[in-house]
């Protein structure tokens, strides 16, 4: 990287590599690969080594994993034979994967499902995902309870608790929590937390999420921030779309203060815009330049 390069009018001579890496920033799989059907987020299965070299190579080390429904045992993460692809890729490229979002649980959602035969079988894939992370490592496991994951009624509730309460040991036994992403009003979050009631259980925050729905950074964070244990790093206008950061709705030095405040020392996952112009790396290292100035700094 210490050549001059350019991507979208950006001059990229900033990023040199002996100042660019930062331990707990990484980014979501599959932001450097080319969108597939102009879906922003899915696990890149035709690239996703490619993926660890060129982060690796741009002096990125920390990749949270993303797995969908569609073909989940074909995943190399719920493989023996991928696993063992994904140790040697880890090893070679110093990479990390500490975290995981669980995208086949918001597009297929056991919570809301009323059949109880169908319900078991995806309550199986869940366990079954934890089990594989907690041999890759994966210390967070992120619950995407928003969009068509969104808690609907006290029943929600009820059987995420339980399922909770059934995956403790397992989450204890391997140092793992699960990390619920949700589109609730700060004091909603808070009170399910206390229902969920288990030291394993917490938050992911977006910051984009939370501007698009127009919830203060301040009362979130005092409302929850203890319990945050992830945070997806995103931008987007309020009621609207996720953009580049700084380009909409989420205020970062509000952000900064509070997790200073909380002393949260956990991990910051880009989870941002993807590039207009399949200049993804660029757009990349460009938001990671901007949560380091605004954020980590």
């Amino acid at each position: 990287m210490g050549s001059i390069f350019k991507r979208n009018n950006v001059d990229l001579h900033s990023y040199e590599a002996g100042n660019m890496m930062h331990p707990k920033l990484g980014f979501m799989q599959g932001r450097l690969t080319p969108m597939r059907k102009g879906v922003i987020q899915e696990f890149p299965t035709q690239n996703w080594q490619q993926e660890f070299l060129l982060a690796s190579q741009n002096d990125i080390n920390l990749i949270e994993w993303t797995i969908d429904r569609e073909k989940i045992y074909k995943n190399p993460l719920m493989t023996e034979q991928g696993q063992l692809k994904i140790l040697k890729l880890k090893q070679k490229t110093n990479m990390t994967i500490n975290s995981l979002t669980a995208d086949c649980c918001m597009q297929v959602p056991f919570w809301k499902i009323t059949d109880a035969e169908t319900r078991s079988d995806e309550i199986q894939i869940f366990k079954d995902l934890l089990l594989a992370s907690s041999k890759m490592g994966i210390k967070i496991i992120v619950l995407p309870l928003v969009d068509n994951g969104s808690i609907e009624n006290e029943e929600n509730k009820i059987i995420l608790r339980s399922i909770f309460e059934e995956v403790t040991d397992l989450l204890d036994k391997n140092n793992m929590k699960i990390a619920c992403e949700l589109d609730l009003a700060p004091g909603d979050v808070s009170n399910l937390l206390e229902y969920f009631s288990m030291e394993q259980i917490g938050v992911n925050y977006d910051i984009g999420n939370s501007a698009a729905l127009g919830y203060s950074i301040y009362d979130e964070w005092e409302a929850y921030g203890h319990y945050i244990m992830n945070i997806h790093i995103k931008d987007r206008k309020f009621n609207g779309p996720t953009v580049r950061l700084g380009k909409g709705a989420a205020n970062f030095s509000i952000l900064r203060d509070c997790y200073k405040a909380h002393k949260y020392k956990g991990n910051w996952i880009l989870q941002t815009a993807r590039s207009s112009s399949c200049e993804d790396m660029a757009e990349l290292l460009l938001n990671y330049k901007f949560t380091k100035s605004h954020l980590l700094c």
